[in-house]
């Protein structure tokens, strides 16, 4: 790693098999190859630096990541058998320990971004000091989650660049500090916590609105559960948190800049098959 400071530090994480049906990719080693490619285009003009994580890979996933990243700023950590949760604790290790930057990203290898992306919503944390997560990822959830109905204005959404929510996926930028003070519940994850259930006892965002416990009476009689999971777990790992604890904020973009790339998941607004063929003529 460079001595020198810089904009952010990165803990990106790679898996050699497809764990959800993608938009487009029929193999992971191309998928990583495009979502790579986006990535290096998202940092725009940033100081960063890599920490790749590569879970069970192929030695030919090194080759890719070279020959798409400067090897003065990034480093390679290969695990054996790390799985989902194993290779997440190391990322929180390592975004603990680094001393380049205060503001971290954790980026997951299924995350396609637009360009300069990255650069948007480093600029938009550092802007603004109050917000402890950030998200580039525009969730569809947030507009059909009964989790989310009882806070989420979709005039807000329609007007503004960044709103608040409630939870979001592993990919994220975190402020340092935030995440040392919050290290607790995101170590949950080991004993099988989910990771919305983490966010949403951190931000605490239309917990405690009756719409929300109205809602979760209507899923069960419908036979959905996904959502009373949600809660319970979080109050189950975050019961202090919840009560006691401080409230986080975690912002998202409401723009189409990046996206999961499973296919019923895709971040709402774009056409994303035409954005990744476009990129690659």
């Amino acid at each position: 790693m460079k001595n020198d400071h810089g904009d952010v530090y990165i803990v990106y994480r790679i898996y050699p098999k497809i764990s959800k049906e993608p938009i487009y990719f029929t193999d992971k080693e191309s998928l990583v190859s495009e979502t790579l490619r986006s990535f290096r285009r998202a940092l725009g003009d940033l100081k960063y630096h890599i920490n790749f994580i590569l879970d069970n890979c192929p030695t030919n996933y090194e080759s890719i990541i070279y020959s798409i990243f400067d090897k003065s700023n990034i480093c390679i950590n290969n695990v054996i058998n790390g799985g989902n949760v194993g290779t997440f604790i190391i990322q929180i290790d390592s975004a603990l320990a680094n001393k380049y930057s205060d503001i971290i990203y954790f980026a997951e290898d299924d995350y396609y971004y637009t360009d300069k992306s990255l650069e948007h919503g480093y600029n938009h944390i550092i802007q603004n000091p109050e917000i402890d997560f950030l998200t580039l990822y525009f969730n569809p959830d947030y507009l059909e989650h009964s989790i989310h109905l009882p806070y989420f204005d979709k005039e807000v959404y329609k007007r503004e660049n960044w709103i608040d929510v409630s939870t979001t996926c592993l990919t994220f930028f975190a402020r340092r500090a935030s995440l040392v003070r919050a290290m607790p519940h995101f170590l949950t994850y080991k004993k099988n916590n989910y990771d919305s259930s983490i966010f949403l006892s951190l931000t605490k965002l239309g917990l405690f609105s009756k719409l929300l416990y109205w809602n979760l009476l209507k899923d069960m009689f419908e036979g959905k559960n996904e959502v009373l999971k949600i809660v319970a777990k979080t109050f189950l790992f975050g019961f202090y948190q919840v009560l006691l604890g401080s409230r986080y904020k975690l912002v998202s973009t409401t723009k189409p800049i990046a996206t999961h790339l499973q296919s019923d998941r895709l971040s709402p607004g774009a056409d994303w098959l035409e954005i990744i063929l476009r990129s690659k003529t």
